[in-house]
């Protein structure tokens, strides 16, 4: 049975969110949502990236939060926002190979560590 806890939920669900924005929807409240739920998971993301040492990652998943940060907004115009929605997913994508690649580094160095120390 697939361990739940490594499937990547957050990024999954912010990259079904970021599509169906680049669909040009048209309500309002939607865009608003997204925002607060792409600022926050990049934030958290960005802070996961860290602990695992991938600054790239971090910075880039840090500029992400703060693009779309709900409460300071940027005015640009649907066809800027939709490139930025598709770089945001392609990140995204990328976020799940490279904190999973990290994870599975760590989880073998612990390993590794705890069978040398006995």
């Amino acid at each position: 049975m697939p361990d739940m806890r490594r499937f990547p939920f957050l990024q999954c669900i912010m990259i079904v969110m970021l599509t169906v924005a680049v669909c040009h929807i048209r309500m309002y409240g939607y865009y608003v949502l997204l925002r607060f739920v792409i600022c926050g998971g990049c934030g958290y993301l960005a802070i996961r990236a860290h602990m695992r040492h991938a600054i790239g990652l971090t910075w880039c998943l840090g500029v992400l939060a703060v693009i779309y940060n709900p409460f300071m907004k940027l005015a640009l115009g649907r066809g800027l926002w939709t490139i930025v929605n598709i770089a945001t997913i392609a990140a995204l994508a990328y976020s799940v190979r490279r904190l999973k690649d990290a994870r599975e580094t760590a989880d073998n160095v612990d390993e590794e560590g705890l069978n040398g120390a006995e």
